[in-house]
């Protein structure tokens, strides 16, 4: 994960801003993974709350973790789609791929040291 973090950073800061394809079909799957992974992140998290349990935990953080990724493409292919000429859609962009290689790297650490985050 920390790994990874670091590449998705690297690669958003250094990439071109060449020209994007067509989002939309990027945007239909994440639309439809904020959904999904929403409905299992919630469904999991009132799983565990009503009889706690190790599995039903890890796969609520799996899913919410998930829903976030999802989010953050969602809102940045909505900009690229909308604007792709704008100035603000590579900050967006940007910040969305900053936001997941954060979360990757704080779970990569947490990991690593043995401690669990509850996100």
């Amino acid at each position: 994960m920390c790994l990874s973090g670091v590449a998705m950073i690297f690669i958003a800061l250094f990439s071109s801003g060449t020209e994007k394809g067509n989002v939309i079909p990027g945007l239909v799957i994440a639309v439809l993974g904020v959904i999904t992974n929403s409905w299992f992140w919630f469904r999991y998290s009132r799983l565990n709350q009503e009889k706690p349990n190790a599995i039903l935990a890890a796969q609520s953080r799996l899913y919410s973790a998930k829903s976030l990724v999802d989010t953050c493409v969602t809102i940045a292919l909505v900009f690229v789609a909308a604007a792709p000429a704008a100035s603000a859609t590579r900050y967006v962009d940007l910040g969305g791929s900053i936001i997941v290689a954060a979360y990757l790297l704080i779970n990569g650490i947490t990991t690593v040291r043995g401690k669990n985050i509850d996100t």
